[in-house]
């Protein structure tokens, strides 16, 4: 009973092999009649109506603080280029105030968490380093007036 089987399987394999090597042996032949045409060169835009748009921003680049900007963006500037004191403690750095309540502090430090978490993950070194150094200091102001 399984040698009908086996007999007939075989025959398949052998068909199915066949089969897949006139399928190479046509590619083959394909690709050795197939011509290469050069890719057509890429058409230069001269159109009089065409769009043109600014060049973007050299990223390198200090943005210009003038009336456009909005207040708090102004002071966030003047701030981020003035960097982190090596020296302040964790309360100066996380702009803490005196009689601030506990849901005023967990807000605070809940926003400064969010921004400095996704800072952390920035491509920019120097932007990486400061957000290190503001989630120690946030940890830090946690510890010591939430716990």
């Amino acid at each position: 009973m399984f040698g009908k089987f086996t007999k007939k399987a075989k025959e398949l394999t052998q068909k199915h092999k066949l089969a897949d090597d006139l399928r190479k042996t046509q590619a083959i032949a394909t690709k050795k009649t197939a011509k290469v045409e050069p890719a057509p060169a890429a058409r230069q835009v001269t159109e009089p109506n065409a769009i043109k748009r600014p060049a973007a921003p050299d990223p390198e680049e200090e943005p210009e603080i003038g009336d456009d900007v909005p207040k708090a963006r102004a002071e966030w500037l003047k701030k981020a280029r003035k960097g982190l004191d090596a020296n302040a403690s964790p309360e100066q750095l996380c702009e803490l105030r005196d009689g601030m309540t506990k849901d005023e502090l967990r807000s605070h430090l809940a926003l400064l968490y969010r921004r400095h978490n996704r800072a952390a993950s920035s491509l920019d070194a120097r932007l990486r380093a400061e957000a290190d150094t503001m989630l120690n200091a946030i940890v830090e102001c946690r510890k010591r007036y939430l716990s």
